[in-house]
């Protein structure tokens, strides 16, 4: 099945800080294997260092803010995609 078929998937963590660096991204790669493996096509991870969980957000205002604009561009180049491949066909 070809890439562009699969739907797409940010990972999103965060790391607190008991969590050491290799565990974390050990952490993170075993995730995009599992999502791999589900058929998802992972397109980029974002994480964020916090000192605790807050009750209302895993994240902080700017890396959802830096969220919310991946998922435009990717809404963005999927659509111009489909346009590009049905405007090429014969009508």
């Amino acid at each position: 099945m070809p890439a562009s078929v699969h739907p797409k998937a940010v990972l999103v963590a965060a790391k607190l800080p008991e969590v050491d660096a290799t565990a974390f991204d050990a952490s993170l790669d075993e995730l995009a294997r599992l999502v791999t493996t589900l058929g998802y096509s992972v397109v980029a991870r974002i994480s964020q260092a916090r000192s605790h969980l807050a009750p209302a957000a895993v994240l902080g205002e700017g890396k959802l803010q830096e969220l919310a604009e991946l998922t435009e561009v990717l809404q963005t180049a999927q659509s111009q995609g489909a346009r590009r491949l049905g405007g090429g066909e014969p009508g």
